[in-house]
């Protein structure tokens, strides 16, 4: 957010007469509280749901065995996210939680029998017929995944739509009901009146599981096959990050190599996002804010070149607010390499220049000139022991990773391809 104050000159401490109305100063709104308390203290209420949705909720839930919790990218409390674990586990129902949620990091995945998905991106486009749910309970706004949001758009299931805020967040429109409610009281309450299924859905809740384990696999064939492509460093990241680190993910690709390769941790992390109109806008700011509010725990930022350069003058706050637990892992991939992914990407030149906006730079200067660490390398382990090393010894580094855009390319594919044969020899 950017305000403009204009001042009329001179801007210098000096008194002018009339600048103020006199009365100002004698008002409380300028004395401020003689206490020093603040002058107004916002709080925000709950708002607790009925008894007749809890009702109605809770028998529809009860009656329909086949549905999915779909999380999009809007954190949930932890109480919420407890509160859904619980409620999974009893239904049976899958979750399908966006990896800003809140639901994939953390100690509710204890919980037996709760099947979190985090592949759907690559397992939806071959989704058997046999696992369409019908019904849909839908929290936290829209995903970040493609697939997931075409998933919310061709399904004819019943969809409802929980909502925290009351802001209305439904870009495929086929929410079918719209429930204003806190989220985590919400949900205890309808777990309150089920009855634990035990091993009636075992099929249902173990073929959802079963997919998405599908999608480890060609993961991590792709991983064999790919090991310094940049899809995988997202994951190195979080096996490097101990309990209560931050991990601020930049948009274009981070933030969709973390949906897609992010796997379920029972390890407390924080993640932070900026979803808005224009993804590049005042990513190393937030990160850096992030940093500066949890001194006392690593704050990692993932993030694309071309988000980097953009922001990239922010790293002043470095020093000026002496920060120690910043470390930052560029993915220089030579420009925008999630444009390669629109139809765009076959009229060239103009997509080089305009859309990709290829590049040759490197960032050592801009560590230099910060007063940062400064690694450059083209391999995944050496990724890895830099940033151990940099949390370890809470020095601020960044971390330059020279990505190939034709790898990645190539990663992709071969996932898409995998998948689609895994899935259509498991269905013969």
């Amino acid at each position: 957010m950017h305000l403009n104050f204009p001042f009329r000159k001179p801007l210098e401490p000096t008194p002018v007469p009339h600048d103020l109305p006199t009365p100002l100063p004698n008002t409380l709104g300028y004395r401020g509280r003689s206490d020093g308390t603040p002058f107004t203290h916002v709080r925000r209420g709950r708002l607790h749901p009925d008894d007749e949705t809890v009702a109605w909720l809770s028998t529809l839930m009860q009656n329909t065995p086949r549905g999915v919790f779909v999380l999009g990218k809007h954190p949930l409390s932890e109480e919420a996210v407890d509160a859904l674990a619980r409620l999974a586990r009893v239904t049976g129902y899958p979750v399908l939680a966006d990896a800003l949620s809140g639901a994939r990091f953390g100690h509710h995945l204890g919980y037996a029998g709760v099947v979190i998905c985090t592949g759907y991106e690559l397992f939806l486009p071959f989704l058997p017929k046999t696992l369409t749910p019908d019904l849909i309970v839908h929290l936290g706004g829209m995903p970040v995944s493609a697939q997931l949001e075409n998933f919310l758009a061709r399904t004819p299931a019943m969809r409802i739509v929980i909502s925290e805020d009351g802001a209305w967040e439904d870009a495929v429109h086929t929410a079918h009901h719209w429930i204003e409610s806190d989220a985590a009281r919400l949900l205890s309450a309808i777990y309150a009146t089920l009855s634990d299924r035990g091993t009636a859905l075992l099929g249902w809740t173990s073929a959802w599981g079963a997919i998405d384990g599908m999608v480890r696999l060609a993961i991590e064939s792709a991983r064999e096959m790919y090991p310094d492509a940049e899809e995988f460093v997202i994951a190195d990241v979080l096996n490097s990050l101990p309990e209560e680190s931050a991990l601020v993910v930049g948009n274009s690709l981070p933030v969709r190599h973390l949906d897609l390769f992010g796997r379920v941790l029972r390890r407390r992390l924080h993640i932070f996002a900026n979803r808005g109109a224009s993804g590049i806008d005042g990513v190393v700011s937030t990160a850096l804010g992030v940093a500066a509010a949890r001194p006392h725990h690593p704050t990692v930022l993932v993030i694309g070149d071309v988000s980097f350069y953009h922001d990239m003058n922010a790293l002043l706050a470095v020093q000026r607010a002496a920060l120690r637990n910043i470390h930052i892992v560029v993915l220089n991939n030579g420009g925008g390499a999630i444009f390669k992914r629109l139809p765009i990407a076959q009229y060239d030149p103009p997509f080089r220049d305009l859309f990709y906006t290829a590049h040759a730079m490197h960032f050592k200067p801009v560590a230099d000139m910060f007063g940062m660490a400064y690694v450059h390398t083209a391999s995944r382990a050496r990724v890895r022991t830099a940033l151990d090393a940099a949390i370890a010894t809470e020095t601020p580094t960044l971390i330059e990773f020279q990505s190939d855009p034709e790898l990645s390319e190539h990663v992709r594919h071969f996932l898409r391809d995998m998948m689609a044969d895994l899935i259509d020899n498991q269905t013969k």
